[in-house]
């Protein structure tokens, strides 16, 4: 799944001394994961709403 590639990579690229271009990546990485929670949430609500 997407997250476990994210964590992956984020558990491989730990440095202390991170370069700008890497902690621009890491900052996109967690943007692009808060629009994957928010998409995930908007469809658990739409399957938790109830039927008609």
């Amino acid at each position: 799944m997407a997250h476990e590639d994210k964590q992956t990579y984020l558990m491989n690229n730990k440095d202390e001394h991170a370069q700008p271009d890497q902690c621009e990546s890491v900052q996109q990485q967690l943007t692009d994961a808060n629009k994957e929670i928010e998409d995930l949430k908007l469809q658990l609500a739409w399957l938790d709403r109830p039927y008609e």
